[in-house]
């Protein structure tokens, strides 16, 4: 409270501190895009597997049986949203986060 009464903002972060501070932004920020590839490759191989899953039941069965039993890809869309939700989700918060520091 002292310091914000004499009303003397000069010299509040030492250049030491501000790189700092930018590295620890820089790499957090490193890291946000990282994540983000990652959860993006994990969601293609999602829907990878899941195309491989309905492909090797081709043989077995017909496709009207294979949309029925999968019950329209409902399942699997209800996640890929899902993923896509928390995705954005946690985009915005880390955003925001970073935009506070």
């Amino acid at each position: 409270m002292l310091l914000l009464g004499k009303g003397d903002f000069t010299n509040i972060f030492s250049l030491d501190a501000t790189v700092l501070s930018f590295t620890f932004i820089a790499g957090s920020l490193i890291y946000f895009f990282v994540s983000k590839w990652e959860i993006n490759e994990q969601r293609k191989r999602f829907q990878n597997s899941y195309n491989n899953l309905k492909e090797r039941y081709t043989d077995l069965l017909e496709p009207a049986d294979i949309q029925r039993i999968l019950n329209n890809d409902k399942e699997y869309l209800q996640d890929i949203d899902f993923i896509d939700r928390k995705t954005k989700a946690y985009s915005r918060m880390w955003i925001f986060v970073l935009v506070i520091l």
